[in-house]
């Protein structure tokens, strides 16, 4: 049943990506951030080694948890909601395709030794707060893999 929920939240996934804008990519940001305000000890040096733990802990523990609550109350109820449910939750976390279309392009510019079309996507990509029309190859190459990489 897991292999057949993954195939269809990428497919899914295909038909219609998860943006950075998607309203589920919001709610992490803003649970992570208020997870981050709470728990980072409120000092210049940042979260306790303890406090740090909790965090982590408040942050993954717990959402991870409430889906699988939600998961076993949907297979204990019908098994088809749970199957349903894992469609959902993988097809709103993969975001396999969020940065994929934007690091191709820059990848393909590059290769195909087109500096300025590189520059551009990557300009694209980051918006306005970049300015790239200085940038060497290797610079457009970090900053594309930084991007891909850390987000």
């Amino acid at each position: 049943m897991t292999f057949f929920s993954i195939l269809f939240a990428l497919i899914a996934e295909q038909y219609r990506p998860v943006t950075s804008s998607h309203w589920i990519a919001r709610l992490s940001a803003r649970w992570l951030n208020w997870v981050a305000n709470e728990f980072s000890g409120k000092s210049e040096d940042g979260a306790s080694p303890v406090g740090a733990r909790m965090a982590c802990l408040v942050a993954f523990v717990l959402p991870t948890f409430l889906v699988f609550i939600v998961y076993v109350t949907c297979m204990v109820t019908y098994p088809i909601l749970g199957f349903l449910w894992n469609i959902v939750i993988a097809y709103l976390f993969f975001g396999f395709r969020q940065f994929s279309h934007s690091f191709t392009l820059v990848h393909e510019a590059i290769e195909a030794h087109d500096l300025p079309a590189a520059r551009a996507a990557l300009a694209e990509w980051y918006g306005p707060e970049l300015d790239t029309s200085n940038l060497s190859e290797t610079e457009v190459i970090s900053l594309a893999l930084e991007r891909a990489i850390i987000g």
